[in-house]
């Protein structure tokens, strides 16, 4: 397992380290409700629309949705992640901008 991305098991991990706090490895729990979000967004994590003079503005939803049914994705599945690859933009987005 990546040190980046340690995945609470337990309850107690997630409640013993309130927000953002990094566990004393340098990883961080994640919800269980947030592991499929994160694991997929991996996998997109280049599909951004770039702009010619330099920046982004934001994902590029098609290649997102592509790879989706490439994975094979149906469409409950596609409307329960995106909201949260959204989520996940926005907060990249506040932190490049």
């Amino acid at each position: 397992m990546d040190k980046a991305f340690a995945w609470a098991d337990e309850p107690d991990q997630v409640a013993e380290t309130p927000g953002f706090a990094l566990l004393p490895d340098g990883s961080f729990p994640v919800w269980p409700e947030n592991i499929d979000a994160i694991a997929f967004f991996l996998t997109v994590q280049r599909c951004w629309i770039y702009l010619p003079r330099g920046g982004i503005t934001g994902m590029n939803w098609t290649m997102v949705r592509d790879k989706m049914g490439m994975n094979g994705f149906g469409r409950r599945r596609q409307a329960a992640l995106l909201p949260r690859l959204e989520t996940i933009e926005n907060a990249i987005m506040e932190v490049w901008y």
